[in-house]
């Protein structure tokens, strides 16, 4: 699917509009792609941003976030967890409003 997205671009669209392309397997992997991507990010960030009091101090205040513990591990997940539930939203938020709406990929 992406292969057609950047060789042929305007077919792709044509397809989309069309609803031939049904398949929601591209859309579900570049959704769970974004969420690791997003996950990676938050880690770095905290890893480059805290220093290890600074997380003690983070999930000493807000412990229901510490997923993994008291480490950078649960900024990972946490940023997972955002992202996933950041795309349900937006495609709720898209989906709702747009009821003749008939397929969801």
């Amino acid at each position: 699917m992406l292969l057609r997205y950047f060789l042929a671009h305007r077919f792709f669209v044509d397809d989309i509009l069309h609803y031939r392309e049904r398949a929601a397997l591209g859309g579900v992997l570049l959704m769970v792609q974004h969420a690791l991507f997003a996950g990676i990010v938050s880690y770095i960030s905290a890893k480059v941003l805290f220093t290890e009091v600074g997380v003690e101090a983070f999930f000493h205040h807000l412990p229901i976030l510490a997923i993994t513990g008291f480490n950078y591990l649960s900024f990972f997940f946490l940023g997972i967890v955002i992202a996933l539930l950041t795309q349900v939203i937006a495609l709720l938020w898209l989906y709702i409003p747009a009821k003749h709406i008939e397929h969801f990929s």
